[in-house]
């Protein structure tokens, strides 16, 4: 969320934070008071209840409520969380290494 913020008070920005839950479950009060702050002012387009369905040069594929929508960017953040699932960036074709890498347990 620090970054949606971050980005949406930069001039010439336009922010589109796709959230796959109906409403956030995490996150500081403080964080959330200002994407929705954000949002009311026209500086965030926040999307509840949808999921990023693919990421291409110049568009990103999100499907919602409403149904399937192309939107344009320029940059995707994604923001999986503290334990990423695994299985769903190997399959996106994202490679992880690190710290994380260094930590599976021995079989």
């Amino acid at each position: 969320m620090e970054a949606a913020v971050a980005l949406a008070r930069q001039h010439g920005t336009v922010v589109t934070v796709a959230y796959r839950g109906k409403d956030f479950s995490r996150g500081s009060a403080r964080n959330i008071d200002a994407v929705r702050r954000l949002a009311d002012a026209g500086r965030i387009r926040l999307l509840l209840g949808t999921k990023v369905r693919r990421v291409d040069v110049g568009e990103a594929t999100l499907q919602g409520p409403e149904g399937s929508e192309q939107v344009p960017v320029d940059a995707v953040l994604a923001l999986v969380g503290g334990e990423p699932s695994r299985a769903l960036l190997a399959a996106a074709g994202v490679r992880l290494s690190g710290r994380h890498d260094a930590e599976k347990p021995d079989a």
